[in-house]
C-alpha cells in the first residue's frame, strides 16, 4: 500500500510537471524589441535578413549613415545581451547591428549539427555585413560571440 501511495505522488507531481510545462508555453512571447524600445526610448529596427545559408533576426539603431558596429551576444542569450550598449552606442554616432545569431532567438535554426560549425557562424556574420551593404565594421563579442567574432576577423579580414 505505501509503494502505490509513493507512485501516485510520483505519478502526480509528473502530471503537474507535464502540464505547467504545457500551460506555460501556450503564453505570449515576450516581444523584447518593444520592451527595449520603451525603456532605452530609441527608435530600434528590427527584421529578419537573408546572410546566405540562414535568416537572421537583426535588431539595428542608429544612424544610417554610421559607422557599423555589430555586437555578437554569447551563450545562450541573444541580441538583448546588449540592450545596455545600443543606446549608448546610437547616440555616440554608430549605425549598431545587433543579430540572434544562428540558433538563437528568432534566427534560424538548422538541425544539423555541422551547420553550428565555427567558420559557417562567421559566415553569418560577413553575410550578414555584406547584406546590410557594409564593406567594414567593428565587432564586439563577448562568450560565444568572441570565438565567432576572432574567426570573422579571421577569415574575413576585411
Amino acid at each position: 500500500m505505501r509503494a502505490l501511495r509513493r507512485l501516485a505522488i510520483v505519478l502526480l507531481v509528473l502530471a503537474a510537471v507535464v502540464a505547467a510545462g504545457w500551460w506555460s508555453g501556450r503564453e505570449p512571447r515576450l516581444d523584447a524589441v518593444a520592451a527595449a524600445r520603451a525603456e532605452l526610448g530609441i527608435p530600434l529596427e528590427a527584421g529578419r535578413v537573408d546572410v546566405g545559408e540562414v535568416s537572421l533576426f537583426v535588431v539595428q539603431a542608429g544612424p544610417a549613415g554610421g559607422p557599423p558596429v555589430v555586437l555578437l551576444h554569447g551563450f545562450p542569450e541573444f541580441w538583448y545581451a546588449w540592450k545596455g550598449a545600443i543606446a549608448p552606442l546610437a547616440a555616440a554616432g554608430f549605425r549598431v547591428i545587433v543579430p540572434d545569431q544562428r540558433g538563437y532567438g528568432d534566427s534560424d535554426k538548422p538541425g544539423a549539427v555541422a551547420a553550428y560549425a565555427i567558420d559557417r557562424l562567421g559566415d553569418d556574420i560577413a553575410g550578414l555585413l555584406a547584406a546590410l551593404g557594409h564593406e567594414r565594421a567593428a565587432i564586439a563579442a563577448h562568450d560565444w560571440g568572441g570565438g565567432v567574432a576572432w574567426n570573422l576577423a579571421l577569415r574575413h579580414p576585411e
